[in-house]
């Protein structure tokens, strides 16, 4: 397999599980605007992230922050399916968005070395 084709099924699973929550939520917590909290803190964490990790991604490399960002990916998942407690899940959806973010800039700033740049990034997005 290439590498852009094992990117874009990354890129596939990172949002598959920031959406895989949605229909949980009301099973997680009673308070509707804790569950607001829960599902949004995900896109705070992104937010937060994006900007440091592309530069940093210029810095380190991408492919380093790619797989550290893989593997948070797949930490918070495996904890966000175990955990009950909502202030658990609150702090692993962060650090979930957190690990998107890297992601995100990570893989756009790889495709922005590669030839086809231009398909790949309409692909990747």
């Amino acid at each position: 397999m290439n590498r852009p084709f094992l990117l874009f099924i990354a890129v596939f699973i990172v949002m598959a599980l920031s959406n895989a929550i949605v229909p949980v939520l009301p099973f997680l917590s009673d308070d509707l605007s804790f569950q607001t909290l829960i599902f949004s803190a995900y896109f705070f964490g992104a937010m937060v992230s994006t900007l440091p990790a592309g530069i940093a991604s210029d810095r380190y490399g991408q492919p380093v922050l790619i797989r550290v960002s893989m593997g948070l990916t797949l930490l918070t998942g495996i904890l966000i399916v175990t955990l009950t407690d909502p202030v658990d899940l609150l702090v692993w959806r962060f650090i979930e968005g957190v690990a998107a973010g890297i992601f995100v800039s990570s893989a756009l700033s790889w495709i922005g070395y590669q030839e086809d740049t231009l398909k790949n990034t309409g692909f990747f997005m």
